[in-house]
């Protein structure tokens, strides 16, 4: 009964173990076919070219995939494959989540491959169909495929050209032929004795041969001289080489050394420095050596090729006796250094030396000489005074500092005032002879703001830096800034002055001065002018462009009478030298403001049958004449050169300009 028991406990316990067996397996082939539904993709694989289509494979490279046919089966949703076959390139495919079920591939062609291996010197230019794609003997390059045009072009053949049809993926081996270009070469040298060597050949000069290109070794060779080698390459586009070659002798070692060290060394007259020096060897070598200050040294040697030849040089220093007198007893300045008085002698070193004498009130002069050591050396100066310094320059000095420019006339009879029939005559504008025998200097512009502070002191800032002209100022005022600046230069005063009392003028005084109103109008009316204009412009009516600064159409909102059809930009009071200069270079004359003269202002009629000469108009009066149109001038007739105005008070539109006579004793 026990066995019967423990039997069947048996059997029971194998049916268990069936029964789980065969449910494992159940689970497991439903998993399975799990994973091959819900886990496993399956892409198909379209190849393209035709040919490479049922001959590609895959490879793995990233990702659990597997290939069958052209049905690609992967786990997950990414991975990388490649896929290749014979003849074309491989290609590198991506899967991820949004990559169709059909994978289409196209698979590029291999390229051809072009080789070639020359053993040739210099290199080879390759040409595909005229199109340069390498440059060397060593040739491997890739093409689609197809047929083209191949050249090839070394330097010394003619170029080889063949038409070549290459397959994908397949190498061909180019051969070229070349045919040996034709050439010559010709050789001179200044030595037609010299022994000439081309690769190793021996020729008599000239030479001439007919050769193939390539690269040939020439030496020239002659005794006592450098030999020369050089390479010359006979090529497609140098066909025809000359040469002419220059032997130099062989080289010599000369030193040189010099006392002292700062001179002038000349080998065979070229500049050369001491030291070790290469000359021509057995040959004459000329040698000269000099500083200022010393004595030359000279010498011809012939250094030896064998050995080196020294030269050892030591200058002799040379003096010169040298005499400085001068017209009046001045301080005497050699180099800089004050050493004396004149009359002055000394010895010095016979070098360029600067003299200088000094003296106080005189103009310094000053001359660089060169002493010479073996004659006596006198100099003589002759100081003048500042002022006739000043005179002979006809530069005076603080007008120029100023900025004042002047220019010199020559002035000629005329007739001042107009005629009766000129349009917008006034009666004032007496016809008067006038005959400006003394020339004259003028001042090319107004006188500034700045330069008028100079004189008056105290001035504004912004004054002293104007260039605006100077107005608001009397005709008195005016005279004492010519009386100031004829001092402050070294000419006499021309008006007598005393405190605010005007007692006159000196005629002949070179002094600064105002222009005489027969001055300003033959200025206005003939200067470098072959016939009198009623304009500063000329004649016609209509003012040329930038001519001044008159009313024009810019002062319409200012005044109501402006010039019609000019516009000169500005309103108010322009900048000296804004507008262009007239013929005789001066400017501002018709316009900007207008100007004091030197003459009393009268409306009696003056001694018209007389030709006055340099005429200053009459001695005295109340009031002076004011000439020349200004930035508020809107009638054309107030613009002519005989317009003439009386003026008592300062004004914001009248300014000056100054002058002086030019004397043989100043100028």
């Amino acid at each position: 009964m026990a066995a019967l028991d423990s039997r069947i406990k048996s059997a029971q316990r194998k049916n268990a173990f069936a029964y789980v067996f065969l449910s494992s397996l159940t689970l497991l082939i439903l998993i399975g076919f799990a994973l091959w539904f819900f886990v496993i993709n399956v892409y198909v694989l379209v190849v393209g070219p035709e040919q490479a289509s049922t001959v590609f494979s895959t490879t793995q490279i990233s990702g659990l995939q597997y290939t069958k046919g052209n049905k690609l089966y992967m786990f997950g949703d990414k991975a990388i494959f490649s896929v290749s076959a014979p003849s074309y390139e491989t290609v590198n495919v991506e899967i991820t989540p949004n990559t169709p079920r059909n994978i289409e591939i196209i698979l590029p062609p291999s390229p051809a491959v072009i080789e070639a291996s020359l053993d040739l010197p210099q290199v080879t230019s390759w040409f595909i169909d005229n199109h340069l794609v390498h440059v060397g003997n060593d040739l491997n390059y890739e093409l689609d495929e197809g047929a083209y045009r191949l050249r090839a072009e070394h330097p010394f053949y003619e170029p080889w050209t063949s038409n070549i049809n290459v397959v994908k993926a397949e190498t061909l081996l180019i051969e070229p032929t070349f045919t040996p270009i034709a050439g010559n070469i010709t050789i001179n040298a200044n030595h037609q004795d010299a022994e000439v060597l081309v690769d190793g050949q021996p020729y008599l000069l000239p030479v001439s041969l007919n050769v193939n290109g390539g690269q040939f070794d020439v030496v020239l060779r002659k005794p006592g001289f450098q030999p020369i080698s050089d390479t010359v390459e006979v090529t497609f586009d140098r066909r025809e080489q000359t040469r002419n070659y220059t032997l130099q002798p062989e080289q010599a070692t000369l030193f040189v050394n010099t006392t002292p060290s700062d001179g002038v060394l000349l080998i065979n007259g070229k500049v050369s420095s001491s030291g070790a020096l290469k000359v021509n060897a057995n040959q004459a070598v000329d040698v000269r050596y000099s500083k200022p200050g010393y004595r030359t040294f000279a010498q011809t040697l012939s250094p030896n090729l064998d050995e080196p030849t020294t030269l050892n040089i030591v200058l002799d220093e040379a003096r010169a006796q040298v005499s400085i007198s001068s017209n009046v007893k001045a301080e005497v300045l050699i180099n800089g250094t004050k050493v004396g008085e004149t009359p002055y002698a000394d010895t010095l070193p016979a070098i360029s030396t600067t003299i200088e004498l000094r003296k106080s009130g005189y103009r310094t002069l000053s001359r660089t000489v060169s002493l010479r050591a073996d004659n006596p050396n006198a100099i003589d100066f002759v100081l003048q005074t500042e002022f006739a310094a000043q005179r002979s320059e006809g530069k005076p000095t603080v007008a120029n500092q100023l900025g004042i420019v002047f220019q010199r006339f020559q002035a000629d009879a005329f007739q001042m005032g107009s005629v009766v029939n000129e349009i917008g005559r006034r009666r004032n504008e007496h016809p008067v002879r006038v005959d400006l025998k003394t020339p004259f200097w003028v001042s090319v512009h107004e006188i500034s703001e700045a330069q008028y502070s100079a004189f008056r002191g105290g001035a504004k800032k912004s004054q002293s830096q104007s260039n605006l002209p100077q107005t608001n100022i009397s005709w008195l005022e005016a005279v004492k800034f010519t009386n100031w600046l004829s001092e402050q230069d070294g000419l006499p005063a021309f008006y007598r002055v005393q405190g605010d009392r005007y007692l006159g003028f000196n005629a002949r005084s070179a002094g600064y001065r105002l222009l005489t109103e027969a001055e300003w109008e033959w200025l206005a009316k003939l200067a470098r002018r072959q016939v009198p204009t009623i304009y500063v412009w000329g004649n016609a009516d209509s003012i040329p462009k930038q001519s001044g600064n008159f009313a024009d159409q810019s002062r319409k909102s200012v005044q109501p009478l402006v010039l019609k059809d000019y516009d000169d930009g500005q309103v108010g009071v322009a900048d000296i030298g804004s507008f262009n200069a007239d013929r005789a270079g001066l400017h501002d004359l018709a316009g900007n403001v207008s100007e004091w003269v030197h003459d009393f202002y009268t409306n009696a009629t003056p001694n018209l049958s007389e030709v006055h000469v340099d005429y200053t108009g009459v001695r005295n009066g109340d009031y002076h004449v004011v000439k020349g149109g200004n930035f508020t001038t809107g009638r054309l007739r107030d613009l002519r050169a005989a317009f003439r105005e009386p003026g008592a008070d300062p004004s914001e539109t009248i300014g000056f300009r100054i002058a002086r006579y030019a004397t043989t004793e100043v100028d």
